[in-house]
């Protein structure tokens, strides 16, 4: 993508009707997986182990500067292993049960999560007639919609549909807002399609849905996070010295915040092993 800044490739010639020319937004054809694929691959190549399918049951600190780690696979088995340094980036509540013995991991087990889905409909562009000549759409909370959000998504990335395809797609969920839970896929994209309806004025049925749910996925910072994530930062530095904990949680849940938080903790991690604290 840094390649791509300094010479950027033509924009694609092939337009959806009414689709803006070009954009200003870049992804990955093969979607954000690529970037994950990419680096597993990367680090399989460097000698790297990595684990699915594990679950990390408790974490101690023996007293000889090294962690032990009780690790449970997915037919119970149990096997305890030892680290130099550990980084924690699961969601807050399954943090604070790692770092229970620390009192500042309280509020990471209180903090709220929000459930949040995404749903998909395909329609044919002749049953669309209003312009896609921008990215979508925000909704607040005052209209009393289903959706929170639309995304344009085949005009915001032209190599998502076939030629005469029009793909949206609607987010549902807020703090406060989480009643839709207990809703049956097909009574969800219901409801989607009465607000698409309203403020699209498409009528069509799609040609294709897809839900995806996506609960307790989005935590909600409430007044005097930073400092609760700081007091917590200084507890693991003085009592679980090379323990870190970051993610969406922590300092931001978009994706340019958790890279920054992640290379700022790898960064510290690694100065602290080469020191050899």
């Amino acid at each position: 993508m840094m390649a791509g800044k300094k010479a950027p490739a033509p924009a694609p010639t092939r337009q959806l009707p009414n689709a803006g020319k070009g954009t200003v937004f870049l992804t990955y054809k093969g979607g954000l997986q690529t970037i994950v694929s990419a680096l597993a691959e990367r680090l399989r190549h460097e000698g790297v182990e990595l684990r699915t399918g594990v679950t990390v049951k408790s974490l101690n600190k023996p007293g000889d500067g090294m962690y032990e780690v009780m690790l449970e696979d997915g037919d119970g088995g149990t096997v305890q292993e030892r680290f130099d340094g550990i980084v924690l980036t699961s969601p807050a509540y399954a943090t604070a049960k790692l770092l229970s013995g620390l009192p500042a991991a309280e509020y990471l087990a209180n903090l709220e999560y929000v459930s949040v889905a995404n749903v998909v409909l395909v329609f044919r562009a002749q049953d669309v007639a209003s312009p896609m000549d921008g990215s979508g759409f925000v909704v607040p909370r005052s209209e009393g919609r289903t959706i929170t959000a639309c995304t344009w998504t085949s005009a915001k990335w032209l190599h998502t549909a076939p030629e005469g395809s029009i793909v949206l797609r609607c987010y549902v969920g807020r703090s406060g807002e989480q009643d839709w839970v207990k809703l049956s896929d097909e009574e969800l994209v219901e409801r989607v399609r009465a607000d698409i309806r309203d403020i699209h004025g498409i009528e069509a049925v799609p040609e294709f849905y897809e839900v995806t749910r996506l609960p307790k996925s989005m935590p909600q910072y409430a007044v005097g996070h930073l400092e609760s994530i700081a007091e917590l930062e200084r507890q693991l530095e003085a009592y679980l010295p090379g323990v870190y904990a970051t993610g969406a949680a922590f300092r931001g849940v978009g994706l340019p915040d958790c890279i920054g938080q992640a290379r700022q903790t790898a960064e510290r991690l690694v100065a602290r092993i080469a020191e050899g604290k």
